[in-house]
């Protein structure tokens, strides 16, 4: 039996090499013989946008697409004697056992032009080209990727005042991003709405309460995060009408972690409200949290903590102008003055010779804060605290003089590093590189005329292994338009490795924001 089973192995395999020769021999007599002339076969020379980027097509939501196949037709052939076929096919298939969804024709001449109307999703799509004579026929197949709107998300408002968001579709932020801006795209779907003295993002994917919100001096939109349409939810709605209804609706910063299932934080008029989702049990809305017999108001900026690991939960950190002191809030909302018995400082005691200037987060989750101390001279002196609120006592890291650092006196923007001990700072003119300990700064790049830095920011994508922390934007204001810079830069010093696009055009610039 084995020997038989031998045997009948033995033919089996040789019968597949002859017949492998046999095609092989003759796709070789193909060519010799002219035999693509001789049936007609075109051939499918490239598809601009598609062949030339990985062989997939990336297109957004409501966009016109056009493709233009680059063809060979067979010798004593034209376009006109070949039909053409463009169709669509699920991923992954829809529908029921032997009655799957099918394929979908999108196209049936040479171009394609096409309106996307589906919502964001990936396809297969097959381009087909067949002589109408022989029959002779070839396919392309590649990936069709409908991409929701994502990117770079610019706020900017025009000589009226009316704002509106752009989308800037940078190649290093966005997989399938060509470099394209998308303008005004809050008023292309909200029937031509515009946004009325908007300030800046905030952005809550938790999926009890999946919003993008643009704050404004006096309250808010709140939209939906795919759509950017807008929701019929207000400012106001957002808070909890029994315990945390503010009286004067002032937004002035928020944030958003996702550690321990997700925790939101909001600035309004100096007050501190959040949402607590572990604990919210569907009711999703901003509480307002007090300190016992202690009153506070916090400055209109906050630094979140992402490390998600810190014992005592604390989520975000603020500082407090009335009284000169750091405060945080932790994982159920509690509201918390950190005291340190460090020689550095106590950053619930602040010395009042310091004034508040700005904070944010720095390299793991530690905060960064900048203050400007006034001498017997009442010269102001730039001083830089670093400290790490990841513990149950906050452990103070740095409190230096900076002010010999050039241009620093005359600063008015700040990004820290995230992954490194340094810090980029701005004035209108110059934008400055300072590692931390050093006794000097590099100077970056400058602007001239009526252009003016105005902001700075730090691309941070935990998702994005590649670029997380390592690009940094920078907005210009001037001459009635504004202008997005891109940097890349090496994570763990701040030098700069690459000068990018930079994106122009836009009105006068107040936010950006990074949106998944």
């Amino acid at each position: 039996m084995n020997d038989m089973t031998n045997k009948l192995t033995t033919a089996l395999i040789g019968v597949a090499i002859f017949i492998a020769a046999t095609l092989t021999g003759c796709y070789q007599d193909k060519g010799n013989y002219d035999y693509l002339d001789n049936i007609g076969e075109p051939v499918i020379e490239a598809i601009p946008g598609v062949t030339d980027r990985n062989n997939t097509l990336f297109c957004l939501e409501n966009e016109l697409v056009k493709l233009q196949p680059v063809m060979r037709f067979a010798e004593g052939t034209s376009e006109g004697d070949y039909s053409y076929e463009w169709k669509r096919y699920n991923k992954t298939p829809e529908g029921t056992y032997g009655d799957y969804k099918q394929p979908e024709v999108i196209g049936t001449s040479l171009n394609l032009e096409y309106k996307i109307a589906e919502p964001p999703t990936e396809y297969w799509a097959v381009f087909t080209v067949s002589n109408k004579k022989t029959g002779a026929t070839t396919s392309h197949l590649f990936h069709f990727i409908i991409s929701p709107l994502n990117g770079l998300a610019v706020l900017d408002v025009d000589a009226s005042g009316k704002g509106d968001i752009g989308f800037i579709r940078d190649e290093d932020i966005v997989v399938g991003g060509d470099g394209r801006v998308v303008k005004n795209h809050f008023s292309a779907v909200n029937g031509g709405k515009k946004i009325e003295k908007g300030r800046f993002f905030g952005n809550c994917p938790h999926n009890t309460r999946k919003n993008l919100y643009i704050f404004a001096d006096d309250g808010g939109y709140v939209l939906d995060p795919g759509t950017y349409k807008l929701k019929e939810a207000t400012y106001l709605s957002l808070f909890n009408q029994t315990v945390g209804t503010p009286t004067t609706l002032a937004p002035q910063a928020y944030h958003f972690t996702d550690a321990n299932g997700g925790f939101e934080t909001i600035v309004n008029d100096g007050k501190i409200y959040y949402v607590a989702y572990m604990m919210a049990w569907g009711g999703a809305m901003f509480n307002s949290t007090t300190l016992a017999g202690d009153d506070y108001k916090v400055a209109p900026v906050l630094a979140g903590v992402t490390n998600a690991g810190n014992s005592p939960g604390t989520r975000a950190v603020f500082f407090d102008q009335q009284k000169n002191r750091f405060m945080n809030i932790r994982l159920w909302g509690a509201l918390n003055v950190p005291s340190s018995t460090s020689e550095l400082f106590n950053p619930g005691k602040i010395d009042p010779a310091f004034q508040f200037v700005t904070l944010d987060e720095g390299k793991d989750g530690s905060t960064c804060a900048i203050f400007n101390k006034e001498d017997e001279n009442g010269q102001l002196s730039p001083y830089l605290f670093r400290v790490d609120f990841k513990s149950a006592e906050p452990v103070p890291l740095e409190c230096s003089d900076i002010s010999a650092l050039t241009g620093i006196r005359d600063a008015n923007a700040y990004a820290f590093g995230t992954r490194g001990d340094f810090m980029f700072y701005a004035t209108d003119s110059d934008l400055y590189c300072y590692r931390f300990g050093r006794e000097a700064e590099t100077h970056v790049f400058n602007v001239t005329g009526s252009e003016k830095i105005s902001g700075l920011m730090v691309y941070v994508n935990k998702d994005d292994a590649q670029y997380n922390g390592k690009i940094l934007f920078v907005t210009t204001n001037g001459g009635g338009s504004g202008k997005v810079y891109k940097f890349k830069f090496n994570e763990m010093t701040g030098a700069i490795t690459e000068q990018g696009t930079v994106y122009s055009g836009f009105n006068h610039i107040v936010d950006l924001m990074y949106k998944k």
